[in-house]
Formats: structure tokens, C-alpha cells, sequence
């Protein structure tokens, strides 16, 4: 699996904990939990068992799983079974019917 640029995304694989700050060239997918903060990230995907507890900045922002934090993309998506606690700042947001979001939004030009 590779992305528009021929490179292997970046996991972070269910039941591994990671602290502190991330970034990435890639898409990166949380299925553990990230205590923390990700920055300059291509894509962040946060999957159904993925955790974020801390501030997400990226290009686009998928939501399947739980964020306790701010997130801040041009795109955010928030699947039908996110849970997000925290500042959303976007230019487009998408919230499936079904999905559990409680803060602040900011909608940028």
C-alpha cells in the first residue's frame, strides 16, 4: 500500500502507546493510542481502535476512533464512529450521522 508519492504509510499499530511529538511524510494511521502532539502529517487517519489524546495537525484528517485534543487540517472527516472532544479547525468538515463531537469549531477560508 503506497501513497501518491510511492512511499509506505506510517502505522501505529493497535495495543502500542506512544508519547510524545510525531510528524510524518506519509499518511499516518493511529489503531494504538498517541499521547501527544502530530504535526506536519500528509494525512492522519485515526482508526476505530485508535486513541489520540493531544493536538493533530495535517493536510486531511480521518476520525474512526476517539480524540481528546485540537485538530486542525484543511479537510476533517468524522466517521460514524468517532469520539471527539476538542477544537475542530477546517475548511471542510464532514460528520457522519452517528459520530460523538463536543467543542469548539472553526471554519477557515
Amino acid at each position: 500500500m503506497h501513497n501518491r508519492k510511492g512511499l509506505i504509510p506510517a502505522l501505529l499499530s493497535e495495543g502500542v502507546i506512544f508519547e510524545g511529538k510525531a510528524s510524518s511524510a506519509v499518511v499516518l494511521r493511529v489503531e494504538g493510542t498517541l499521547v501527544g502532539e502530530i504535526r506536519e502529517t500528509e494525512s492522519l487517519v485515526i482508526g476505530e481502535a485508535g486513541k489520540i489524546e493531544g493536538n493533530a495537525q495535517a493536510e486531511t484528517i480521518v476520525v474512526y476512533g476517539a480524540v481528546t485534543g485540537n485538530l486542525a487540517a484543511t479537510s476533517i472527516t468524522l466517521k460514524k464512529s468517532a469520539v471527539v472532544s476538542g477544537e475542530l479547525r477546517a475548511r471542510q468538515l464532514i460528520i457522519e450521522r452517528g459520530a460523538t463531537y463536543q467543542g469548539d469549531l472553526i471554519m477557515e477560508q
